[in-house]
């Protein structure tokens, strides 16, 4: 074997660890962006929102608070 058959075999093995590296990177980030899409953001200051009571609605939705929170599960 040649220097020269030993030097491109060592190219391509860099080339493929890195394409791999690359894709392993990627992935990860794209778990934790969709980790993060997912958990339900805490408020920093729970001073900031008030305090809801309960809504005891039978059937349809009527309350603010119902018609907003369907709004944003659709």
């Amino acid at each position: 074997m040649s220097e020269k058959d030993t030097t491109t075999k060592s190219h391509h093995l860099m080339k493929t660890v890195t394409i791999v590296l690359i894709w392993l990177l990627a992935f990860y980030a794209a778990l934790l962006i969709v980790k993060n899409h997912e958990t339900p953001q805490k408020p920093s200051d729970k001073s900031s929102r008030p305090v809801l009571e309960p809504v005891k609605h039978k059937g349809v939705c009527k309350s603010p608070e119902c018609i907003t929170l369907a709004h944003q599960l659709v």
